[in-house]
């Protein structure tokens, strides 16, 4: 965990997170980073055509639309942080997984960073 002492937004703020989710054995399976894309050789022109290697915007709280590891670590987290989290499968995608991307039952690990609140979409 990497911590700058920013601010904690308000229940309910929207902000904007950047992220690389893995399995435990070290597979990237998503990222919002075109660095790390391009380091595990994922990296798509495409998606980077499409601002897809660019932080999400989320509601900041337990009303977010985040699998329950996700928001809870989030949660944690003031503006600037970096955090990495173990998400159990029975705070991830649990065991329905999710499509063909995550397995039923599987534990994942996220890099996380809270990067600003989203004063465009409040």
């Amino acid at each position: 965990t990497e911590t700058v002492d920013g601010l904690t937004p308000a229940l309910g703020t929207l902000v904007k997170v950047n992220y690389a989710g893995y399995f435990t054995n070290g597979r990237l399976f998503d990222t919002s980073y075109s660095s790390i894309a391009k380091a595990y050789e994922v990296y798509s022109e495409d998606r980077d055509k499409e601002d897809g290697y660019e932080p999400f915007t989320t509601s900041y709280g337990p009303e977010a639309n985040l699998i329950a590891g996700f928001k809870e670590g989030l949660q944690e987290m003031k503006i600037g942080d970096k955090a990495m989290l173990f998400v159990p499968s029975h705070l991830g995608y649990g065991a329905q997984g999710m499509g063909n991307i995550i397995p039923p039952n599987t534990d994942l690990i996220f890099e996380l960073e809270l990067v600003e609140i989203d004063t465009e979409k409040q």
